[in-house]
């Protein structure tokens, strides 16, 4: 007997992570877009396997390049906060908090 399951992690904390930012050019509607498909606790990675680990890190230049791959292409941004790597504790995974773009919140 043979069964496919998939196990989610459902017994998580959620830490909100806020993002005030500046971009040049670009879509703030696709760079929102992007950031909220990255921060959902359940995302995954094009092999299937999550992007999120409980304790994990949410690394700033990992915020970059999701708004950097962004359509029309951005030529810059600049990530005020966080001004650090968000560390996770050990039942947390990220999700999407207030994201700010050049002074208007979404």
């Amino acid at each position: 007997l043979v069964l496919n399951h998939e196990a989610t992690p459902t017994n998580f904390t959620q830490h909100a992570i806020d993002i005030t930012m500046t971009l040049t050019n670009g879509n703030a509607v696709s760079v929102v877009t992007a950031l909220t498909a990255l921060l959902n606790p359940l995302a995954k990675k094009s092999d299937g396997s999550y992007v999120w680990i409980f304790g994990g890190q949410v690394a700033i230049a990992r915020l970059i390049q999701v708004i950097m791959d962004t359509s029309p292409l951005p030529t810059n941004c600049s990530i005020i906060s966080p001004v650090a790597d968000v560390n996770l504790q050990p039942r947390e995974l990220p999700v999407k908090g207030v994201i700010t773009i050049n002074g208007v919140s979404f």
